[in-house]
C-alpha cells in the first residue's frame, strides 16, 4: 500500500476518535463532612467517580455520573486511540520528509 493511501486510511480513522476526551477515571469515596453522618465514623457513603484531566499544569476533576461511566471510559479509549494514530501518521510524514531531503541532495551535486 503506498503512502498516500496509508495517511489518507489514518486520517479516515482519526474523524472516527471525534468524541474523545483526555484524562482517566478517579473512584473517590465520598464523605460529606456533616457532624454525626456515618461518614464521620470512617463509613463512606459510596463511590463518586471522576475525569481527571491536567490543565495549564494542574489537575483538573469534574464528576461523572454512574450512568455516564462506560461512555467516558470508552471516550478516553478514543483518545488513546487518536494518539496512536496521530504517532502513526507523524512517522509516515517524517519519511516522506526523508525521501524529499534524499532526491533535493542527490539533485545538489
Amino acid at each position: 500500500m503506498n503512502k498516500k493511501l496509508k495517511k489518507e486510511r489514518l486520517l479516515e480513522q482519526i474523524l472516527h476518535c471525534e468524541d474523545m476526551l483526555q484524562g482517566s477515571i478517579v473512584k473517590i469515596n465520598s464523605r460529606c463532612g456533616k457532624k454525626g453522618c456515618k461518614c464521620e465514623r470512617g463509613e463512606y457513603h459510596g463511590i463518586s467517580y471522576y475525569l481527571s484531566y491536567r490543565e495549564g499544569g494542574r489537575t483538573q476533576m469534574v464528576y461523572i455520573p454512574k450512568h455516564l461511566v462506560a461512555e467516558v471510559i470508552q471516550r478516553i479509549e478514543d483518545f488513546k486511540r487518536y494518539w496512536d494514530l496521530g504517532v502513526k501518521l507523524a512517522k509516515l510524514n517524517l519519511q516522506e520528509l526523508q525521501e524529499k531531503q534524499k532526491t533535493t541532495h542527490k539533485r545538489a551535486r
